[in-house]
């Protein structure tokens, strides 16, 4: 089975990001950017050719989560970056990460408890967020094979409702982890 799922040390930075005031949220096309008073923390989307693939040019899309070597600086209406800042001055409460397993050469995604992660073809990958801030729900989640988070209906903080109607329209056998 290929493991793309967040590690330790990832867990442990999304623990670290639950103790802070956030500056702001920020929304890329391919990255989520988290901002404190001193440090900026990203979730992005990479790739990478799953176990059990009979083809070139298959992919698997999953999330990783790090602390970024310097603090960037995200202006609204920049001009050279296409980004959204989501939400200013916020207080994340909690922090689900969604984990899904794909099976290839069918390229389809599997309940997780009832596969055998021995048999050849399992991928089981990290594919984003659930932020609960104190001001709504950010949906900073992937959709199996979909390279990027543009995807959402509305680049926004969402209700416990949307995010709810979100999961079960869109991902099926996910589980969702509480980080905290």
């Amino acid at each position: 089975m290929n493991d793309l799922t967040l590690s330790e040390i990832e867990t442990n930075l999304l623990k670290e990001v639950a103790k802070l005031n956030t500056i702001e949220i920020v929304w890329d096309i391919n990255a989520f950017y988290i901002n404190s008073n001193s440090n900026t923390y990203k979730l992005e989307c990479l790739t990478e050719k799953p176990t059990g693939s009979q083809y070139k040019y298959d992919e698997i899309f999953y999330c990783r989560f790090h602390k970024l070597n310097e603090r960037l600086i995200f202006t609204e209406n920049d001009s050279e970056y296409w980004y959204k800042i989501i939400s200013n001055d916020c207080k994340i409460i909690s922090i689900k990460y969604i984990n899904i397993l794909e099976l290839f050469p069918d390229n389809k995604v599997v309940p997780i408890e009832s596969a055998d992660l021995n048999a050849i073809g399992f991928n089981k990958s990290t594919i984003g967020l659930i932020i609960e801030t104190d001001k709504g729900f950010l949906p900073a989640f992937i959709l199996p094979s979909n390279h990027g988070f543009t995807w959402q209906p509305k680049m926004e903080l969402y209700s416990k409702t949307e995010i709810e109607k979100l999961l079960s329209e869109n991902i099926t056998h996910c589980e969702t982890i509480t980080c905290l």
